[in-house]
């Protein structure tokens, strides 16, 4: 990696950094994505050192929730969902009206348990996130929650940093696509929403990430020991991460294949004999899972007892399909608020535009492969990519129609869940655009940059005028600075945006320079 290369990329990564901080510190206390539900777990593991057993809300966090008005009923909902006018009562200062009063709760309230709430899902997220939690331990919950938040900002970091590996694996020569991918990953709103709070889709989605980086190294470079080692263990963290794991256990069989079919070697089989066999006895399991009990560790449950047990695929797939483009679509793209928020109508206009035009794009590129009957590596491995989308895709739509079976409603697809594939969906964007607009390629890069830095600034006005008055700016700092740790508040919050500015601003800078001095280079 040349030397402007490395600035360019760093840059960017302490661009989604601050970015992630500055979005941390202006959202509410328990308004990202199911945060109270994670953050119960990892609470109740840093205060315990042990799984969960019995009731796992604790006191502290029961309180907030009921105080703040995000304590959800027995359908999932509270008086923020579905409702975007509705708001907490602001003070006129940087103390919120309930914030002594919880900052006075005793420790003790830590440790008593109310009710159920965790997510209850596999440990690993939890036992990292609690090295956040445990570092302000002394402190009270604003600081907590924030250092907690913090380790998913990281994961965020981590995550843009294997999309840039992937995509620099398909592209080698072509780095600017590669920064263009990682930085439409790195900006995407609902991304950086669901990063800024705590929650273990983080986790999956950087395993899941360089699970696929893997993958596409591996269709390049060929399957080696270490990479399918890298592969398993990989595999055996998503396992203890969360369930959406078990679509990518296939995967590495596919590439396995490819190595085979392109050498046409037996000993490809015979170097790969014990990954396979590893892969192959998990999947096994699995199925014998499946087929002896009905449902899979940690996915949903249907007996004849189950409300809806006699829903058809067919019935099911008529209701929800259209769904998918009318709301999960908005939704990947942003939903804030307790689902009560999109982005604006003209913004998700503008997206299915440039998302029609790269998918066009992307058809063209292939109908004329197909035609001329040569694909090469890349093509091979954006193959890969679009199995992988399509793949997991299937298999939350059947996770879903379980749900509707097992419990007689859905809880929806949200846009969020298709997020192990982010680095995918946007390498495959950028591509499309690349390739149906060759004569402006650089053009495209550096606007599809410029759109993905201007689009999160809307998410984030998006946010900030859902929650606060954003007018005058002493009054914004003044609500956004309630129920927030000290470094969080009034002039803390502009340190850290200025900041983000500054990376931001230079990282664009720099983008333009590197595009420019390339061009110049090429055209003598």
């Amino acid at each position: 990696m040349e030397s402007k290369e490395k600035s360019l990329i760093i840059l960017l990564l302490l661009t989604t950094l601050f970015k992630g901080i500055v979005w941390a510190a202006f959202v509410p206390i328990w308004h990202a994505p199911d945060e109270q539900a994670h953050f119960a777990q990892v609470q109740y593991y840093a205060e315990n050192r042990k799984g969960l057993s019995g009731d796992d809300l604790s006191q502290e966090v029961f309180e907030s929730e009921r105080l703040l008005g995000t304590l959800r009923d027995s359908q999932g909902n509270n008086l923020f969902t579905y409702h975007p006018q509705y708001n907490i009562e602001y003070t006129d200062s940087s103390i919120g009206k309930y914030e002594r009063q919880l900052q006075s709760i005793p420790l003790s309230a830590r440790t008593v348990y109310i009710k159920k709430e965790a997510a209850g899902y596999p440990p690993l997220f939890y036992i990292l996130s609690a090295l956040g939690y445990t570092t302000a331990q002394p402190f009270d919950l604003f600081v907590r929650l924030s250092f907690t938040r913090m380790i998913s900002v990281f994961l965020a970091v981590a995550t843009v940093w294997a999309s840039f590996l992937l995509s620099r694996s398909i592209f080698p020569k072509r780095t600017l696509l590669s920064i263009a991918t990682a930085s439409l990953v790195s900006f995407q709103p609902m991304f950086t929403f669901v990063t800024a709070g705590v929650n273990n889709d983080n986790l999956l989605n950087l395993l899941t990430t360089v699970l696929l980086w893997l993958l596409v190294d591996s269709l390049r470079k060929g399957m080696t020991a270490t990479r399918n080692l890298a592969m398993f263990i990989t595999l055996a963290l998503g396992f203890y991460t969360k369930q959406l794991i078990y679509p990518f256990i296939p995967l590495p069989l596919l590439v396995v294949i490819y190595d085979y079919l392109k050498k046409k070697k037996g000993r490809i089989l015979y170097k790969n004999i014990f990954f396979i066999a590893l892969i192959l006895a998990v999947a096994v399991i699995l199925l014998m899972r499946l087929l002896n009990s009905g449902y899979l560790p940690g996915w949903p449950m249907v007996n004849p007892q189950s409300p809806m047990v006699d829903l058809s695929l067919s019935t099911y797939l008529k209701q929800k399909l259209p769904v998918l483009y009318s709301e999960t679509l908005p939704w990947y793209w942003g939903v804030f608020k307790w689902l009560g928020v999109v982005l604006p109508l003209t913004v998700l206009r503008v997206i299915k535009i440039v998302l029609a035009v790269s998918l066009f794009g992307l058809v063209h590129y292939f109908l004329t492969r197909v035609w001329r009957k040569k694909f090469t590596t890349t093509d091979w491995q954006l193959m890969l990519l679009i199995f992988s989308s399509l793949w997991f895709g299937f298999w939350l739509l059947l996770w879903d129609y379980m749900l509707v079976r097992s419990i007689g409603f859905s809880h929806g697809i949200q846009g969020r869940y298709f997020f192990p594939n982010i680095s995918a969906h946007m390498t495959l964007v950028v591509f499309g655009l690349w390739q149906l607009l060759k004569k402006y390629q650089r053009i495209i890069v550096k606007a599809s940059v410029l759109a993905g830095a201007l689009l999160n600034f809307i998410a984030l006005k998006t946010v900030l005028v859902s929650y606060y008055s954003v007018s005058p700016i002493s009054t914004l700092l003044k609500q956004a600075s309630q129920y927030k740790p000290w470094f969080f508040k009034g002039g803390g919050l502009i340190v850290v945006f200025v900041i983000y500015l500054t990376f931001l601003i230079n990282f664009l800078y720099s983008l333009i320079a590197f595009h420019e001095e390339n061009k110049q280079k090429n055209s003598r």
